[in-house]
């Protein structure tokens, strides 16, 4: 099945008919209109519910159901549309049989109605589970009719990523930054270094840290990936930064709202006395004009309501909205300050091998699903928003993960992958049931251990027979393999 789009178009709300606007859902091989009607009454008194909720206590998990059914039978409450969406959606949840990793699902919602942009969509709750309880169905939103960003350059080789802590003195003491903070620079490092085999972390002096002393650090690995910190952060001083260097990530951790009554989004950031400065979305967003984005192709915000959305407000439908980031993802609820550091390690431990922002938040919603606290619903707190039919957000020529975006550590097999490629397809190892007992395979694994020596593996890598059947297995589950090329990894 591969990768499919399910896309979902919803228009502003019928002028003559009250609460009724026009749907159309569409894939590669459908296409259906229907009008979808709402009792918003039943919809609202929920979301309250949720929205009140602290997400330091117990969360109202049976609203969050009662809603997410609402907004399923809302969104499918036509019967085609329906019975396209069950068709691939369907495998994910009961099986499928082939056992096929690459199928994914992605539900790509773009809403006009600005009614509809408020609804936490994400929430969708069928047949005993929330959609987004499965690893491989995603929801997605897009601006309406919006064309497409290119996916963003990595220069030099080298990832950079600005994390802005902000954590003002007359605001609640977020405990947990600073560890989200070394927790996304130690899954970086571990992840290079499985991949590379030898980069370390640094540290140089440079801005601003969480404690508000008058140094900056960076953390730097092999010029691969800087990791820059921000603490104390000013709006100006945000803006300063970007002018200067070309951040590829820039990721917030601190507190935000949204602010019903003048319907706007609040991040708050500092004053040079350390005091709270309340920043509305439309002032945020302007810091990411299209000067200061060449190169940055996420925003990731770790606080509270920053992906909460009244009409077309909220600080991540403002910066979406600007249309010069392909990708920001933010939460949509309260959320506990324990959460950001699994989220986060999670996130980039993934990211950083395929810059894909959506594979890599499936990745980390299960790390909440259940914690040491027990259940949790902020797995549903985080929203994408994509202005890009890009999945991978970044593009580098010379690809951190080494050839063609194959990981180190493969470098070996890829090689000889490359040479004896149409000698291969005779054992037709693309199925795993083949592979026993071959005596040709089992050549060609021994020729790797034979042949480390001249592709300068020195460190005993390939030394052990069921590590190179591992890894050869594990190429061509996840990766394309041609006469030519070993391809980008299989979506």
């Amino acid at each position: 099945m591969g990768i499919t789009n399910f896309n979902i178009q919803i228009t502003e709300f019928d002028k003559k008919i009250k609460n009724r606007c026009k749907v159309t859902a569409s894939t590669n091989s459908f296409r259906k209109e229907a009008q979808i009607h709402i009792k918003r009454n039943d919809v609202d008194d929920l979301l309250d519910k949720i929205r009140d909720s602290n997400s330091e206590s117990n969360f109202p998990r049976d609203s969050y159901i009662e809603l997410g059914k609402k907004l399923f039978e809302i969104l499918f409450s036509d019967r085609d549309i329906f019975a396209e969406f069950f068709y691939y959606y369907k495998p994910f949840v009961y099986g499928n049989g082939n056992g096929d990793t690459t199928d994914r699902l992605r539900v790509i919602l773009e809403i006009n109605e600005p009614y509809f942009q408020t609804l936490p969509w994400e929430i969708m709750y069928y047949d005993n589970s929330f959609i987004n309880t499965f690893n491989r169905v995603s929801i997605i939103r897009k601006p309406y009719n919006f064309g497409n960003l290119p996916s963003k350059k990595v220069s030099d080789n080298t990832l950079k990523i600005l994390i802005i802590l902000s954590n003002p003195k007359d605001t609640t003491y977020l405990p947990y930054a600073k560890p989200e903070k070394d927790s996304i620079v130690k899954v970086i490092n571990e992840k290079l270094d499985e991949n590379a085999g030898q980069l370390h972390a640094q540290i140089d002096i440079l801005s601003t840290d969480f404690d508000n002393i008058e140094k900056e650090f960076k953390y730097k690995n092999m010029n691969k990936v800087q990791v820059y910190e921000l603490g104390k952060p000013r709006l100006e001083k945000i803006r300063e930064l970007l002018d200067k260097t070309s951040y590829n990530i820039i990721h917030y951790i601190g507190h935000s709202e949204f602010n019903e009554s003048d319907n706007s989004g609040i991040i708050k950031l500092s004053s040079d006395q350390g005091n709270a400065i309340d920043v509305i979305d439309e002032d945020f967003a302007g810091v990411f004009n299209n000067k200061r984005t060449s190169n940055l192709g996420l925003v990731l915000l770790d606080s509270c309501e920053s992906g909460f959305v009244s009409g077309f407000n909220g600080l991540a439908m403002k910066i979406i909205q600007r249309r010069t980031i392909p990708s920001v993802i933010a939460m949509q609820f309260k959320i506990a300050d324990r959460a950001g550091g699994p989220i986060a390690s999670k996130f980039y431990g993934k990211f950083i091998l395929d810059f894909s922002p959506e594979s890599a938040i499936l990745n980390s919603r299960d790390t909440i699903l259940y914690d040491e606290f027990g259940y949790s619903i902020e797995f549903l707190s985080p929203v994408l928003f994509m202005a890009t039919n890009n999945e991978n957000v970044l593009e580098n020529k010379n690809n951190l993960n080494g050839n063609n975006g194959i990981p180190p550590k493969y470098n070996i097999i890829y090689k000889l992958l490359k040479e004896r490629y149409s000698e291969l397809l005779h054992y037709q190892i693309n199925s795993k049931d083949l592979w026993n007992g071959d005596r040709g395979l089992n050549n060609f694994l021994v020729e790797i251990i034979n042949k480390s020596s001249d592709y300068g593996i020195t460190d005993l890598q390939y030394q052990n027979l069921s590590k190179v059947y591992d890894d050869t297995y594990e190429i061509f589950q996840y990766y394309d393999v041609s006469n030519d090329n070993v391809k980008t990894q299989k979506k």
